[in-house]
């Protein structure tokens, strides 16, 4: 019996060496495929981060361009409006001063008694015309054709 005993022993002795050798190439081939995987996973970190560069390289001037485009839209609308603000300032001051114009010309006839009215006329043609009211008790002068107006 001490034959199959010892069979035992060598048997368990060479399963525990095939064990432990399995193991070991178990264990080596594992590290390879691990090493391998993260290899594979860096050249893929890098080919993204490099696509990725290439397609900012590619937007940004997309985006620069839109963003010059929108920037001289509003210059332009700024600018636009200032011309428009400062020919209206223009008219504004131009019509200013023919007010003021005609009303000291108004404001002159009155303190020299003009006080005179107009009135809309229509003629026999059925046109209208500008009229204004006379006082024929002054008199004419130049063979009746001009005539004081009334309030003066």
């Amino acid at each position: 019996m001490s034959k199959i005993l010892d069979l035992a022993k060598n048997f368990e002795q060479t399963s525990k060496q095939q064990a432990q050798d399995t193991e070991q190439i178990v264990a080596n081939a594992l590290k390879q495929h691990e090493k391998r995987l993260i290899d594979l996973l860096n050249e893929n970190e890098k080919a993204m981060s490099t696509a990725i560069r290439e397609q900012n390289s590619r937007i940004r001037p997309i985006i620069l361009k839109s963003w010059m485009i929108v920037s001289i839209a509003i210059v332009t609308a700024i600018a636009l409006a200032w011309g428009v603000l400062t020919y209206q300032s223009y008219r504004i001051n131009k019509n200013f001063e023919l007010i003021t114009q005609q009303n000291l010309a108004i404001q002159e006839l009155k303190n020299k008694g003009a006080n005179v009215q107009f009135q809309d006329c229509i003629d026999q043609k059925n046109r209208k015309r500008l009229c204004v009211l006379v006082n024929k008790e002054a008199g004419t002068w130049k063979n009746g054709s001009l005539m004081v107006p009334m309030g003066y």
